[in-house]
């Protein structure tokens, strides 16, 4: 067990290199949560000191955007087929894929952004349809990259601040997903609130302003 211990340290004190891997690892379509990884990377970051945090987050917002955009090119290359492969049909379940086209057919390149706070595993589904339809690439690339490096530092800094006042990490890191999720999913919710009503507000300002 000598060796597992000698790669824990190591991990500890390079753990963007353990972000790396985790993110290489959902290339090959092995369901890791993005929010644990970036989170056990802040962890990390936060035991090792060093400055390590800097490299690990970049690794960590470039790791998501890339996951995201391997989904979206994976849908360009093979197409609707890719959608009948077990594998593929595990991942996206039929009631995941209709969420992800009507969220697509309705917002377009901005689903891109707002499945990134959409908890229940709707991501890569809509990241896969967004390859599937006529979304251009760098509309894709701005929406993703936006999102991305939003999300990806929320949890990033939740386990670097987090890393001193947690007692068991294998317990909580069992529930962090869910947790991390509902979290961004009220941040998310707050945002499109508060815009909603700076539209609402300017809609009533312009019917003003024309019946004036």
């Amino acid at each position: 067990m000598d060796y597992l211990n000698t790669l824990m340290i190591y991990f500890e004190t390079s753990p963007y290199i353990l972000v790396l891997l985790a993110f290489i690892l959902i290339l090959f379509l092995i369901p890791i949560p993005e929010e644990l990884i970036l989170f056990t990377g802040g962890f990390l970051s936060a035991i090792n000191g060093n400055y390590t945090w800097t490299l690990t987050l970049i690794v960590g917002i470039f790791g998501v955007f890339f996951t995201d955009y391997w989904f979206f090119i994976l849908a360009k290359i093979f197409g609707q087929n890719f959608l009948k492969k077990k594998i593929i049909q595990k991942l996206f379940s039929l009631k995941k894929q209709k969420k992800a086209f009507h969220l697509v057919e309705k917002y377009g390149a901005l689903a891109v952004f707002l499945a990134r706070f959409i908890p229940g595993g709707i991501r890569n589904p809509v990241f896969f349809v967004c390859g599937l339809s006529k979304i251009k690439s760098s509309k894709f690339i701005f929406a993703s990259l936006t999102g991305a490096t939003i999300s990806s530092q929320i949890s990033f800094w939740l386990g670097y601040f987090l890393h001193d006042t947690i007692k068991s990490p294998e317990l909580f890191f069992e529930n962090i997903e869910t947790k991390i999720q509902f979290t961004i999913a009220f941040i998310a919710l707050i945002i499109i609130i508060y815009f909603l009503i700076n539209l609402i507000r300017r809609n009533r300002r312009n019917k003003n302003n024309s019946m004036t």
